[in-house]
């Protein structure tokens, strides 16, 4: 094994790597979930989370960033330059937070002047990029897409999921009121988030409140809930489609700029930060047998890493998964045959293999994810029904040269269709908004009161001002 090992050692260090990617958990924060929801909230990091999302940075540098480096990313320095990073979070206090701390763990202070100019502290600014969740449908895809929930009921419908709640009735009551928080199924993985925060973060309820120590039973018992929840809800793959398509897309666009086949501009090091929803989105697209890179609750700061390596005129992927606090680096499978170049980890996976595995599951476009999501009407797909109107306006098509009654173009069906479709829709939406308000001022007028806006009636009107 140590012979092999070193075999992939020596053929990683043949080929120049130009550029990685990575995904991550954001690190540890304050605990915040909405009654009876899955989905986390907005929450400030802990202070060991900043220290843990700071360490991780640290192990990214170690083995890219500098000349000291054990594998060293091309043309990238522990001094940062303009266009070294592109680092990018969803819009939540904890992944933004967590953004920060990696880059300073990555190019960490230096005290001496860059391009002439000292910085303050020596500390080294690196920009962070987000956007409004309900518009983000790479990081956030999984809470902006209804398709998501309806997988997510499917699944809490399913035999295996009840079977599972039946099972585990007395100790997921137990827990319940031990905790003083909801006994669901569905809940468990909170329960655990809120038992790991306390207990390894300091994180208490409130000032002062104790949180009652579980025993090792107990904790086993809580965990496997909470990871059979988290594997039923991301591990069908049209889960990861609907919420880790575009991400994925989005990484080998990027991963086509570098070798000059994409409009993307060319970027050496990524960073993408979101909550353990995004990370399990793409460990469900890629679909690892390995049940350590499986969709489950990962630890805080835990990150999934695309390397993109160049040996001469070839391309090559090598994926790799970081447990959060672990320095780790473990290979991620992609192929399903273990003696393939992808599913054997002694041989880098070429880049037009892998794209060939995952193809079916990426997701090219804004325009194919809202179609898949089954709604134009979400924010994020705005832009996307535009787009879609925009060609099915185009409503005339040449009309055949035999036919005398038109004037060289005609109506698209398709298109015509669709409008009739889209108006259709908005009529109902306006009468449904609009229908009471138009019937109120009709009754009223018929009465001989005047309409207010506020619901008022006035001037006589059949009964005064109602509260």
């Amino acid at each position: 094994m140590r012979g092999l090992l070193l075999l992939l050692g020596l053929r990683l260090l043949a080929a120049d790597l130009i550029q990685v990617q990575v995904i991550s958990r954001a690190g540890a924060h304050k605990w915040h979930f909405p009654s009876k929801q899955w989905r986390q909230e907005s929450a400030a990091l802990l202070p060991a989370g900043f220290v843990g999302m700071e360490e991780l940075g640290q192990v990214l540098k170690a083995r890219y960033i500098g000349l000291a480096a054990s594998m060293p990313l091309a043309n990238v320095s522990d001094i940062y330059q303009f266009g070294d990073a592109l680092i990018r979070t969803m819009a939540r206090e904890q992944t933004v937070q967590s953004a920060d701390a990696i880059t300073y763990g990555v190019w960490s202070p230096v005290g001496r002047a860059v391009r002439g100019a000292p910085l303050t502290g020596g500390h080294q600014a690196v920009p962070v990029f987000t956007i409004s969740p309900a518009m983000d449908y790479l990081l956030s895809a999984y809470r902006a897409c209804p398709m998501v929930d309806f997988v997510v009921d499917t699944f809490m419908n399913g035999s295996d999921y009840q079977k599972k709640e039946n099972a585990t009735l007395g100790i997921r009551t137990q827990l319940g009121t031990l905790l003083n928080m909801s006994s669901e199924l569905i809940m468990m993985p909170q329960l655990y988030d809120r038992v790991v925060l306390a207990t390894l973060y300091g994180d208490m309820p409130s000032a002062g409140e104790i949180l009652p120590a579980l025993s090792p039973e107990q904790m086993v018992a809580l965990e496997d809930m909470a990871n059979f929840v988290e594997h039923g809800k991301f591990s069908p793959t049209e889960t990861g489609i609907l919420c880790g398509g575009p991400l994925l897309s989005e990484i080998f666009g990027r991963m086509e700029a570098m070798i000059g086949e994409s409009p993307y501009r060319r970027v050496p090091f990524l960073g993408y930060i979101g909550t353990h929803s995004t990370l399990n989105c793409l460990l469900s697209i890629l679909n690892a047998s390995d049940p350590a890179v499986a969709p489950k609750i990962h630890p805080y700061g835990s990150s999934l890493i695309f390397e993109l390596h160049k040996e001469g005129d070839d391309y090559y992927l090598n994926t790799l998964f970081l447990s959060g606090g672990s320095m780790d680096f473990r290979p991620v499978h992609l192929g399903t045959n273990p003696d393939g170049p992808c599913g054997n980890r002694n041989m880098l996976c070429p880049l037009e293999e892998a794209q060939a595995i995952l193809k079916e599951r990426l997701t090219p476009s804004l325009v194919d994810w809202c179609d898949a999501c089954g709604s134009y009407f979400m924010p994020a797909c705005n832009q996307a029904l535009q787009i879609k109107m925009s060609s099915a306006l185009n409503m005339t098509s040449p009309v055949p040269k035999g036919d005398k009654k038109g004037r060289g173009r005609r109506l698209n069906p398709v298109g015509a269709a669709f409008i009739g479709l889209f108006a259709g829709i908005l009529l109902a939406v306006l009468v449904a908004v609009f229908g009471p308000k138009v019937g109120q001022i009709w009754a009223n007028r018929r009465d001989g009161g005047a309409y207010h806006p506020r619901g008022e009636e006035m001037d006589g009107g059949g009964g005064g001002i109602e509260a």
